[in-house]
């Protein structure tokens, strides 16, 4: 069970802070993304990236939770 340790540790520790880190400027407005189409036009993503990276942080917050409870069975 000492690697599934170490995984709840690096969620917590290293995968979690990362995502957030990601989120803020996005959310804050600091920072846009976008994309070029094929016919030069240009896109602004921004939210589907915070969308995704909420969604792997409620992802990996689900897996911690599971983890600390001793159940992964169903994350």
């Amino acid at each position: 069970m000492a690697h599934l340790d170490e995984y709840l540790r690096d969620i917590e520790v290293c995968r979690i802070p990362e995502l957030r880190a990601q989120l803020e400027p996005l959310e804050s407005g600091k920072i846009r993304i976008g994309e070029i189409r094929t016919d030069g036009s240009q896109t602004d993503t921004t939210q589907e990236h915070i969308l995704w990276l909420k969604r792997w942080i409620a992802d990996y917050e689900a897996i911690a939770a599971k983890l600390r409870g001793g159940s992964l069975a169903d994350a």
